[in-house]
Parts: C-alpha cells; sequence; structure tokens
C-alpha cells in the first residue's frame, strides 16, 4: 500500500489522515477477511483519491476495488462454508449422541432392576422377528433396485472371508483352539442390530439397500460358514454341513425378508401400500428396541492376564476395518451412498453369534463376550468420527 501512496504522490500519513484510518497493516488483524469487510468503505474513498491523478491511476483504482470486492465475497462464501460444515457435524454428533444415549439408557435401566437379563432376548425376537424385517420392507419398498447392487452381497461374503484368514493366519503360532478363537471372533459383522439403525438414520433408502444386500452375503458367513471352517481348523471333528447353513439361513426372519424384498424389486412388483405402511410405521421402532437391546445386553467381564490378546484382536479388526472402509469409500464403483454405507458397514461391530459359536467350539466364552461388547464402544467412535467425515 505504501507503493499506492508513492503512485498518488501523498506521503502515507497524511493519506491515513483524509481516510480516517486508525492503523494501516494488515498484520494488525487476525482474520483478513474481517478487515476487507470492516474497511471496505474506507478501501472505495481510497480508489476515488486515485482516480483524482491520472487514468493510469483510474484503472489500477479500479482493480484494487475489485480486487477487494472479490475477497469480501470469498470472505463471506468462507464463513458459510464453515458454519455449513459446523451445523453438519453438531447435527451427527447429536443423532450419535442420541444413539449413546438410548444404549445407555438400556444398560443403566438393567442395573436397577427395571430390566432383567432375560428381557434381552424377549427384545432381541421382537427386533429380529418383528421390527427389523418391517424396516427392510418399508425401506426396499422405497428404492427401484439396480441390479448392480446385488454385488453388495458378493462384498459381504468377501469382506467375511478376508477376516477369517486374517484370523487363523494371526494365530499361526498359536494353539489350534486359539487360531479357531480368532477366526469367530475377528469375523462377522452385527449389521442388523446395530450398523442397519446408523445407517437408516443418516442415509437414505439405497444405502439401507445395500447395506442390507451387504448382511445377505454376512449372514451366510455368520449363521454356519465360519463355524465349520473354525471347527476344522479347531479339529474338533466337525464337517462341513450345507444343509445346517441353509436351514440356519432359512430360519432367520430377516435374512428371509432381504431374500424376498430383493427379487420383488430385481422383478419390480410393488407389495400393497397397507403393507409398506404397516412397515414403515413397525420399522421405525427398529433403531430403538435395536440400541436398546444392546445396552441391556452390554456386558464386561475379563480377566487382567487376558488384556493384551483382546486388545491384539480389536486392534487387529479395527486396523482391518479402515483398510476396507478406505477401499470401499474411493474405489468401489456405485454412487455416493452405496460408498458412505460400505465404509460404515466395514467399522461395524463383531457378529452378535460370536460367543455362542464359541461356546460351542469349547473356547474361552467370557473373552468373546467382552471382545464382543468392546467392539460395540469402538464402533460407536468409529462410525460416528466417519459420519463427521463422509456427511
Amino acid at each position: 500500500m505504501f507503493v499506492l501512496c508513492f503512485i498518488i504522490g501523498e506521503d502515507s500519513y497524511e493519506w491515513k489522515k483524509r481516510t480516517n484510518f486508525e492503523t494501516f497493516s494488515f498484520f494488525s488483524y487476525g482474520d483478513f477477511f474481517d478487515f476487507a469487510a470492516k474497511y471496505f468503505a474506507a478501501s472505495t474513498k481510497f480508489c476515488s483519491l486515485l482516480e483524482e491523478k491520472n487514468r493510469r491511476s483510474a484503472i489500477f483504482a479500479n482493480f484494487v476495488k475489485n480486487w477487494l470486492r472479490l475477497i469480501f465475497i470469498s470472505g463471506k462464501i468462507c464463513r458459510i462454508g464453515k458454519e455449513q460444515i459446523m451445523e453438519g457435524i453438531l447435527t451427527v454428533l447429536a443423532k450419535a449422541a442420541a444413539f449413546i444415549l438410548i444404549i445407555v439408557t438400556g444398560y443403566v435401566l438393567k442395573k436397577k432392576g427395571f430390566f432383567h437379563p432375560d428381557d434381552f432376548y424377549l427384545i432381541s425376537k421382537i427386533v429380529v422377528r418383528i421390527t427389523l424385517p418391517c424396516a427392510i420392507v418399508s425401506n426396499f419398498s422405497r428404492i427401484s433396485m439396480d441390479n448392480s447392487l446385488l454385488f453388495m452381497c458378493v462384498l459381504g461374503l468377501a469382506a467375511n472371508v478376508v477376516m477369517v484368514g486374517i484370523g487363523y493366519v494371526s494365530e499361526l503360532h498359536g494353539s489350534r483352539q486359539q487360531r479357531a478363537f480368532s477366526m469367530v471372533n475377528l469375523s462377522g459383522y452385527n449389521i442388523g442390530n446395530f450398523t442397519l439403525p446408523f445407517v437408516q438414520s443418516f442415509l437414505g433408502p439405497v444405502g439401507f439397500a445395500a447395506t442390507s444386500l451387504f448382511d445377505a452375503g454376512n449372514a451366510v458367513m455368520c449363521t454356519g460358514a465360519t463355524f465349520t471352517v473354525a471347527s476344522i481348523a479347531a479339529g474338533t471333528g466337525e464337517k462341513p454341513s450345507v444343509k445346517n447353513v441353509v436351514k440356519s439361513l432359512c430360519s432367520s426372519l430377516p435374512f428371509d425378508a432381504y431374500l424376498i424384498m430383493t427379487l420383488l424389486a430385481v422383478l419390480g412388483i410393488s407389495l400393497p401400500q397397507v403393507i409398506t405402511s404397516y412397515g414403515e410405521t413397525v420399522g421405525n421402532a427398529n433403531a430403538f428396541l435395536a440400541l436398546l437391546m444392546i445396552g441391556i445386553g452390554f456386558e464386561i467381564r475379563m480377566e487382567k492376564d487376558k488384556i493384551a490378546r483382546i486388545l491384539k484382536i480389536l486392534v487387529i479388526r479395527y486396523g482391518v476395518g479402515v483398510v476396507l472402509a478406505l477401499a470401499a469409500y474411493f474405489l468401489l464403483p456405485f454412487d455416493l451412498e452405496v460408498r458412505q454405507a460400505m465404509a460404515l458397514t466395514a467399522l461395524g461391530p463383531v457378529s452378535s453369534v460370536a460367543p455362542a459359536f464359541t461356546g460351542k467350539l469349547e473356547g474361552d466364552v467370557e473373552m468373546a463376550s467382552a471382545v464382543n461388547s468392546l467392539s460395540i464402544v469402538v464402533s460407536i467412535v468409529m462410525i460416528t468420527g466417519a459420519l463427521m467425515i463422509l456427511l
């Protein structure tokens, strides 16, 4: 600006007096955009002084005026952008906090005696057999199925295969029982009771459908295939049984709902409005009941000498989960909502049936339960952070 003062042939002190500036230094203000906003009127007077001199000064004055105007507008845009980002982050945090409070409510009410341990199984039946199938019907009925989304089933199957393989390799130097334990407790995703409530609340029907189809592939492994492979690794003599896996899948109402609604969507068949309205009304309760159920069932009991192994399993699980989430978001050739859903799914907790299958393998059920409960806590943090970044 001293160059400008030289051009107009005035002493800088004299110029400051005529423009009523108290000081003239960009470095006296922390926010340059606030500087441009506060002194825009003064800059206009400054430009009029330049125009009095000659044409060259006038051209340069117009340039300065437009430049300051551009800076001022840019500053307003940046402020609006920052406000929108902060608003989005606060919205995500508010919803995530509500989810956490529901889980805490279930846990506290159980400790106070309002809920009993057996109530977990009652609410679980309501979620698995009523609200979750209705949520699936409601969300699938609101989308036009793209056949390419069926690839999510393959992803669900493949993600489990990868985690089972990592579980086996991570315990190559351990006992056969340790290998089987890691294979069961590193793989599987608790989607229906945990991830779907997040997806249902933060993403649209397409994201919900993509997550549901992923869960269809995930269910194939969680309901028996992983257990069969782990039993072979443990040397228990358990032989693969396709019949048992198929039987488990067909007896799962959520899986049946995935299958039926996927077929109807692919064929372009619509359900009657009364059924979709019923599904929407009942399905809206799924998120609350599923999270309340998690709070009632949440319990951590573990011996100190097992902490190192539990932490090892969780570090491997979520280290690989972050890699899979990044790969899903940046590499999958699908719309943004689908990629967001897959990224969230990769950060989900361990399958809720893992402790039961650990017991069948005569493994450490207490440690499996601790891994399962802690994975819920870690997933809440990870998914909340991912939502703040992705949305």
